[in-house]
Order: C-alpha cells, then sequence, then structure tokens
C-alpha cells in the first residue's frame, strides 16, 4: 500500500522495502480509504491468486466483508476514487 501507484500509506525512509522498523503514516487517500470514500482496488488495480481465483483488474465484482466475514458486492460509494 506504499509503493503502489495511488498510495495509502507514506513510508519512511521511502526508498527501502517496508519492514520492521519503517515508519508509516496514511496518506489523505488512505484517509479516505479508512472512512470507505475511496477502493484501494479501484484506484489501483490487483493482479493476485488468492485460493485458485485470479483476481485481475480494478472493477471486480466482489469484496471480502469482514463483518459478516462473507463476500460482498460493493457499494458505488465504497468503489469511487
Amino acid at each position: 500500500m506504499a509503493h503502489a501507484p495511488v498510495p495509502l500509506l507514506q513510508a519512511e525512509p521511502a526508498d527501502h522495502p517496508v519492514g520492521i522498523g519503517t515508519g508509516l503514516c496514511l496518506t489523505d487517500t488512505g484517509v479516505r480509504g479508512l472512512a470507505s470514500a475511496t477502493d484501494h482496488t479501484t484506484l489501483n488495480g490487483i493482479d493476485r491468486w488468492i485460493g485458485g481465483v485470479h483476481l485481475r483488474g480494478r472493477h471486480l465484482p466482489w469484496r471480502w466483508d469482514n463483518g459478516t466475514e462473507t463476500l460482498a458486492r460493493p457499494t458505488e460509494e465504497t468503489c469511487k476514487p
């Protein structure tokens, strides 16, 4: 999230991989993400295999809902950049 095209986190030092001892703070976009006013995948896309499913692109038909621990369709409001 710190090295994405539209980062949600700012890392210090910025030119090193994120690891133990890396300072992190939220960007303005990260603050909007926590408020569900923007969506990391919509902004930055994804190209990842999870559980035998290839997730790719910016507009996926579902997201994981931590509250219900199920897959859910994202609302228009949670996917706005």
